[in-house]
């Protein structure tokens, strides 16, 4: 009888077990390239001796426009190689677009429920959009004329840098009238294979012959969308 128990009891704990559901994940291996994004600028010899904030200059402003290019790539680049697929024209993500009567905000915190209740159950926490955009939104004002967003108060609806708590970026790179609305955690990843780096050089052919001092500022990274349900695209701002 013992025995019998033992394998009634066994029997049941595998049927216990075959009856643990699977929540069936769709597993898709996808590629994505490298893209190498690099400028360079030459200044005279005369140049560095006059002004000692020549060079920092030169190398501030290539460092902000290779990070400008970074930008762009990252959220609107077309896919078309060389350049990567960006935010704003990936496939399978959510969207929304903003529709009488809400406003802006309505807009983008409905974004943020979206991603919240669908697929990916995921928590905003960065919006992307144009400085335009996020400009008009914080100068929304209430029939009395003060300002919905209180800037004094953040935490009540969004202060400089949030919207309701979620982060906010902005970017000239982001089409105007669009915004991404993502859980930075899990949707994204952006691969840095090779950091920014920014060379002098005064000795090549042509910088020798010219008496001149060329610079280069350069880095490689590919950006991969491993969950498009944790970025709602939102347009009509």
């Amino acid at each position: 009888m013992a025995a019998t128990q033992r394998e009634h009891g066994t029997a049941a704990a595998v049927a216990e077990l075959a009856a643990k559901p699977d929540i069936g994940p769709q597993i898709v291996a996808k590629e994505t390239s490298f893209a190498v994004v690099a400028g360079m600028a030459s200044l005279s010899r005369q140049m560095f001796d006059d002004f000692t904030t020549a060079g920092p200059f030169i190398a501030q402003e290539l460092y902000k426009s290779v990070v400008n290019e970074e930008n762009n790539q990252i959220l609107a680049g077309s896919g078309t190689a060389p350049n990567q697929l960006g935010l704003l024209n990936q496939t399978g993500t959510l969207t929304r677009t903003l529709a009488t009567p809400d406003t802006q905000i309505d807009t983008l915190v409905k974004a943020a429920n979206d991603i919240r209740v669908g697929g990916a159950f995921a928590d905003a926490d960065l919006i992307i959009l144009h400085p335009t955009d996020w400009l008009t939104i914080r100068t929304l004002k209430t029939t009395y004329g003060s300002y919905v967003l209180d800037v004094n108060d953040p935490n009540q609806l969004g202060g400089i840098d949030n919207l309701f708590g979620i982060r906010l970026a902005t970017s000239t790179q982001c089409t105007l009238g669009k915004a991404v609305v993502m859980d930075s955690k899990i949707a994204a990843t952006v691969w840095m294979r090779q950091g920014m780096e920014i060379l002098s050089n005064q000795w090549g052919d042509w910088e020798f012959q010219n008496n001149a001092w060329t610079y280069r500022a350069e880095e490689r990274f590919g950006l991969g969308v491993q969950y498009p349900l944790a970025i709602c695209l939102v347009s009509g701002l």
